[in-house]
């Protein structure tokens, strides 16, 4: 079956943002690609949510290496990784980080 492939570059341009806040990524095992290629400069995240369960030890690590040197702080919640830009404050506990990731009421 084919299928349309599109950037986040692509996707935040036709949308018109210049920035974007929060970015949730699932994308079938391709999270560890999106990440290590995002153009964090230009599109400056706050928060980002990925599916790390099925990343292999060593991509871990390269993709949480990649990250904390963009400025960003990990914490794992089950079958996710919630990054946080260093540079966005809020009040914030792992705690309530964790129920939001997973839906729950903080």
């Amino acid at each position: 079956v084919p299928v349309n492939v599109v950037t986040v570059d692509d996707v935040v341009a036709q949308a018109g943002f210049d920035r974007v806040d929060l970015m949730n990524l699932d994308v079938e095992g391709y999270e560890s690609r999106i990440l290590l290629s995002l153009p964090y400069d230009r599109l400056r995240p706050e928060l980002i949510v990925f599916e790390s369960v099925h990343m292999s030890r060593a991509t871990k690590a390269r993709v949480f290496a990649f990250l904390e040197g963009q400025g960003f702080d990990l914490f794992e919640f089950d079958m996710d990784t919630l990054a946080k830009a260093r540079r966005f404050k809020m009040r914030w506990s792992p705690r309530a980080a964790s129920e939001a990731v997973r839906g729950l009421p903080a």
